[in-house]
C-alpha cells in the first residue's frame, strides 16, 4: 500500500496544490511555504501593484533572519514622523466620517455645530468626542481622501 507521496498528493493540499487546510492550523514551516507560494503568484500577476509586493515579500523571505516586514514593503515612517500605517489608516476612516457628516448636515460648518452641540447619532459619537476645531479640518480631510489629478 502506497502512501500519499508516493501518489503524488502532498498533505493539506488537492490534486491541483491548493491548500485545503486552514493556514492557521499549518506548521511555522507550512506556513512559510505558503506565503512564498503566493508570492510567486503575485509576482505572475498583470499589475504593477501586486508584482510588486509579491517581490518584496520575496525580498523579505529571502533576507535577514529578523527581517522587519515593515521595511521590507517601505512601509516604516520617515524619521521623525509617526504616520505609521495604521495611523494613517484611522486618519482616513476620520475623514471619510468628517465628509460624510458634512453630506448630512448639508455643509462643513453645519457638521461642525453639529458635532460641537454634542447632538449626533451614535455613529458619530467619535467625531463628537473629539471635534474639529474649524471647518477648515473638513477641507483637509477632502484633499487627503481624492485622489491625485496628476
Amino acid at each position: 500500500m502506497s502512501d500519499d507521496y508516493d501518489s503524488g498528493l502532498v498533505p493539506g493540499r488537492n490534486p491541483f496544490l491548493d491548500l485545503v487546510a486552514d493556514p492557521d492550523r499549518l506548521s511555522h514551516r507550512e506556513r512559510v511555504d505558503v506565503v512564498r507560494r503566493l508570492a510567486g503568484r503575485l509576482q505572475a500577476a498583470a499589475d504593477r501593484e501586486t508584482v510588486w509586493f509579491g517581490r518584496r515579500l520575496t525580498a523579505w523571505l529571502s533576507g535577514p533572519a529578523d527581517g522587519d516586514l515593515t521595511a521590507a514593503l517601505g512601509l516604516r515612517p520617515p524619521p521623525g514622523s509617526h504616520l505609521t500605517a495604521p495611523a494613517i489608516l484611522s486618519q482616513e476612516k476620520r475623514d471619510i466620517a468628517l465628509l460624510e457628516l458634512s453630506i448630512a448636515a448639508g455643509s462643513y460648518r453645519a457638521a461642525l455645530r453639529l458635532l460641537k452641540s454634542g447632538e449626533v447619532s451614535p455613529e458619530w459619537a467619535d467625531l463628537a468626542n473629539d471635534p474639529p476645531r474649524s471647518a477648515a479640518a473638513f477641507t483637509r480631510a477632502l484633499k487627503r481622501v481624492s485622489p491625485p489629478n496628476g
